[in-house]
């Protein structure tokens, strides 16, 4: 007569092989939510430096006069100045941007407003810096918040069309 059922050798086997497998499963369903967290930070902090980008490039480019030097050492605010001649034949407007850092932002001020506009967040590093021929680059570190942090860095370069 032929018993059913599993031997102790099979069930011996078969427990730890289950085990592993409970283990991987439970493992990936803690570490899901996680990673998610860390994708969602670092997307974040590339959309606000792509921000800072879209703001810094649309103010410097219309730039004839800044308080950056050629030749020196980066620095962590500049003032860029253009004159607006759309309004018609004599007629003349003056713009005024700042950019500056609080702690971890980057503020833009325009036209001496007394609010400003946060132009970027959680940033560690900012630096600008400019080249004898009217060459802009801005280089930008941040460290969104995260359980691992990752650092993103960007540089762009933008020609100010005013100076030649």
């Amino acid at each position: 007569m032929k018993q059913k059922g599993f031997t102790l050798v099979e069930l011996l086997v078969a427990l730890p092989i289950g085990a592993l497998l409970l283990a991987s499963i439970v493992a990936g369903v803690f570490l899901i939510p996680r990673g998610t967290i860390e994708v969602r930070n670092s997307t974040a902090a590339l959309a606000d430096l792509e921000n800072i980008a879209h703001w810094l490039n649309r103010d410097i480019v219309m730039g004839q006069e800044t308080s950056m030097v050629a030749g020196t050492q980066p620095v962590t605010s500049v003032n860029v100045s253009w004159n607006d001649y759309t309004g018609g034949p004599g007629s003349s407007i003056a713009h005024y941007v700042r950019y500056y850092t609080s702690g971890t932002q980057l503020l833009r001020e325009y036209d001496g407003a007394a609010n400003f506009t946060i132009a970027g967040r959680n940033l560690s590093y900012v630096g600008f810096s400019i080249n004898s021929g009217g060459l802009v680059t801005v280089n930008l570190t941040t460290s969104p918040a995260g359980p691992r942090q990752k650092t993103i860095s960007r540089s762009y370069n933008i020609q100010i069309l005013g100076i030649q």
